[in-house]
C-alpha cells in the first residue's frame, strides 16, 4: 500500500492556498513545511516539494532547478495555472488542484523514485 512521504515541503506564494494543501496533507500525517528560503530545503530535507509560485516562467524554471541542485533525490510537483509547465519537475498539475489528485502524483512519484 503506498502513503504519502512523512515531509512534504510547500513552495507557495498565496497563504490561503498554502493553508489548504498543508491541511490536505496533514489529513495523512504528512508534516509540510513552506521553507523561508532555498538553503532551507537542505536542511529540511524533503521527499517531496510542492511548487506553486506565480513568478515569470523563466523565474519558476530557475527556481525549480535551484531546488533540484540542492535536494537532487526529491520528487518535485509542479502546480501552474493555465500556462505551460516549468520544465524540470517529476509532476505537473493544473490549478485548481483536487487535493486527492496532489496526494496520489505525489505518492507515485515518490514510490517510483524510490524503486528505481
Amino acid at each position: 500500500m503506498s502513503a504519502l512521504p512523512s515531509n512534504v515541503l510547500l513552495v507557495e506564494d498565496g497563504e490561503p492556498f498554502m493553508r489548504l494543501m498543508a491541511w490536505a496533507l496533514r489529513e495523512d500525517a504528512s508534516k509540510s513545511t513552506q521553507p523561508r528560503s532555498k538553503t532551507e530545503v537542505g536542511r529540511l530535507r524533503p521527499s517531496a516539494i510542492v511548487f506553486n509560485m506565480r513568478d515569470s516562467k523563466s523565474q519558476r524554471r530557475d527556481c525549480i532547478a535551484d531546488l533540484r541542485n540542492i535536494k537532487p533525490d526529491v520528487c518535485i510537483v509542479d502546480i501552474y495555472e493555465g500556462d505551460e509547465p516549468r520544465p524540470g519537475a517529476d509532476g505537473y498539475l493544473v490549478s485548481p488542484v483536487i487535493a486527492a489528485d496532489l496526494k496520489a502524483m505525489i505518492e507515485q512519484l515518490c514510490n517510483h523514485l524510490v524503486r528505481e
